[in-house]
């Protein structure tokens, strides 16, 4: 019995950490996120609020501040190639907690990446934590010491109100700092990450798909690690919430928690009610006549909403229904509305008719995958929200990702993580490097994810000829795959 157990231990723990640390992939990635933490530290050299100190001569006298964006973005490009060559397989054990430790680790304690939403974030709740309400008062208007996101001043929240909570919570506990008090920030993204470490694997054994498999898509992707940790966004803690609430569908009391939690992740950002389907489908598995799962999905969703409801009026109230802060009201981003009015026609109507489109196909995907794959169904439909939305941003990639891995899709693979490589960097390109449009930037970001997946493939291909994912001769026998 001790020996079994010995040995049990051994192919369960210290194999897949023994091949994660002597894993060329763990190095590609890990030299990819300490690039982009040094372009980020001599972004940070250039703020107002550092200037005149020493460290921010040496780094200047070493690179140039023209420099640092070529450096993130060949940070990112290698953390994409270090994912797609990290790719776990048969005889390929991967530690992928220790892998995502590893590559966070750089990215820890830099200002947020790609974005000033981590700074709008403190802002809101240092408001919250000196008794302004964040859905009358404008942002930046207070004046807290933060750096939020200019484009928003005077605009009034569109969070709810957990998530409000939330940012004041770690505000007060780190003192207001300008800076500290931001990069505590990425505590609650942290939490997000290890929820779904817990969740993916049990929603993986659920839906019958290899849990390694489904664990690198959700949790070691380069969005989670460039937007959800180096951005703080939080999205991430949003879907590591909801993807508790689902792993709890087998739990005694599932009926009530899976719902509540799902509730509890739309306080923090709203599309969570997207999952409160899913979460009837996985409590009430099997088959079922059509109209019990509509009574059951509505049930689940009654349950969800209420819960949001009830957090909502014990705290902040329902303020962020008319908040002016909607992204909607930004500039313009890259959606499927913009390049389709490249072609002609109004952007406006192309973005009401794929507004549309996506709650069809959300509709059509329920009615097809929500009683026999309800996680499928979750995924798809959280990826047909992201594109029909009308605004985009490379953050509410989160949302699908976490779920891709668990819907049992095989043809599209290499394809998709090329998209995936490209919408960690399309960032750095209209951001830092401010290309002429949105559509070169587009393009450009689509050629560095075929590069970054090629490096990764072709590197796989060297150490291990027999693991690409290309069809395989008659005759042969193919290896099960299960997940993306």
């Amino acid at each position: 019995m001790m020996r079994w157990s010995r040995q049990w231990l051994k192919d369960r723990y210290a194999e897949p950490v023994r091949t994660s640390l002597t894993h060329p992939g763990l190095w590609l990635g890990l030299l990819g996120s300490l690039l982009l933490a040094l372009g980020e530290i001599r972004r940070l050299a250039t703020w107002s609020q550092v200037r005149g100190q020493p460290w921010t001569a040496t780094i200047g006298n070493l690179l140039s501040s023209g420099q640092y964006p070529v450096l993130v973005l060949a940070g990112i490009v290698l953390l994409g190639a270090g994912w797609v060559l990290i790719r776990p397989g048969p005889h390929q054990p991967v530690a992928p907690v220790l892998v995502f430790l590893v590559w966070a680790a750089p990215l820890l304690l830099l200002p947020p990446v790609l974005s000033t939403d981590a700074g709008s974030y403190a802002d809101l709740g240092w408001m919250v934590s000196n008794g302004f309400s964040p859905y009358q008062t404008g942002l930046g208007t207070t004046g807290s010491p933060f750096p939020y996101g200019r484009a928003w001043r005077g605009t009034t929240s569109v969070y709810p109100p957990l998530a409000l909570e939330l940012f004041a919570a770690v505000i007060r506990l780190t003192g207001a700092h300008w800076y500290w008090s931001v990069v505590a920030l990425r505590l609650l993204a942290l939490a997000g990450a290890g929820l779904l470490a817990w969740a993916v694997p049990r929603l993986a054994s659920a839906a019958g798909v290899d849990p390694a498999r489904a664990v690198w898509v959700a949790l070691l992707n380069p969005v989670l690690l460039v937007h959800g940790i180096g951005g703080e966004h939080v999205d991430l803690l949003m879907v590591g919430v909801a993807a508790a609430g689902l792993a709890v569908a087998r739990h005694r009391y599932a009926v009530v928690l899976g719902p509540v939690l799902i509730g509890l992740a739309a306080a923090i950002k709203q599309p969570a009610l997207l999952a409160a389907p899913a979460v009837a489908g996985l409590i009430w598995p099997g088959a079922q006549t059509r109209l019990r799962s509509v009574v059951r999905a509505g049930y689940a969703a009654m349950l969800a909403g209420g819960t949001f409801c009830l957090v909502s009026l014990a705290t902040l109230g329902f303020g962020w229904l008319g908040g002016s802060g909607d992204p909607a009201n930004a500039r313009q981003t890259l959606t499927p509305a913009y390049l389709l009015s490249l072609l002609g026609g109004d952007i406006s109507a192309w973005t009401q008719a794929l507004q549309v489109t996506a709650a069809v196909v959300v509709a059509a995907l329920w009615w097809w995958y929500g009683r026999s794959r309800p996680l499928r169904f979750l995924g798809l439909a959280a990826l047909a929200f992201v594109l029909g939305f009308g605004v985009f941003r490379e953050w509410y990639l989160l949302f699908p990702l976490a779920f891709l891995g668990l819907a049992g899709l095989r043809r599209v693979r290499p394809l998709l993580w090329s998209l995936v490589c490209a919408g960690a960097g399309y960032g750095c390109l209209h951001e830092y490097l401010r290309m002429p449009s949105l559509l070169t930037s587009c393009v450009t970001a689509l050629v560095l994810g075929l590069v970054a997946a090629g490096l990764g493939l072709a590197t796989r291909a060297v150490l291990h000829p027999g693991s690409l994912p290309w069809p395989r001769r008659p005759g042969r026998q193919p290896t099960p795959a299960t997940s993306l």
